[in-house]
């Protein structure tokens, strides 16, 4: 196990994708990422759209779990959500007011507090 924080983590893979990319395809697919968490060998990074998401999990999933296991060899899965469904404790009047957000994701972080009230 290692004692590295997340951002440690994923810059370490991020240092070691940029080098097998151009810079544009590193800027595309990459920027607005992290890891959001890392609990009992499974690792969730954020991605900014479902795009990004669908992409980076069929290109280079592969390659990301190489270089995470490299760095942490307890690594055992790895799950990509688009945004950050960890928000703490999110108003729920604002999940279901206007806003920005898309239904998907609005639904989404409703079931997370459904579930962490349950």
């Amino acid at each position: 196990m290692t004692n590295l924080t997340n951002e440690e983590i994923w810059r370490g893979v991020l240092n070691e994708m940029e080098v097998s990319l151009s810079r544009a395809s590193f800027i595309t697919w990459f920027k607005d990422t992290k890891i959001i968490s890392k609990e009992s060998g499974q690792i969730v990074i954020s991605v900014p759209n479902g795009f990004v998401k669908e992409w980076v999990q069929n290109k280079f999933n592969k390659q990301i779990f190489q270089h995470l296991k490299q760095i942490d060899n307890n690594v055992r899965e790895i799950n990509y959500v688009v945004g950050n469904p960890f928000i703490k404790n999110p108003d729920p009047r604002f999940l279901l007011g206007k806003s920005s957000w898309s239904k998907s994701r609005k639904l989404l972080l409703m079931q997370i507090l459904i579930q962490k009230q349950t």
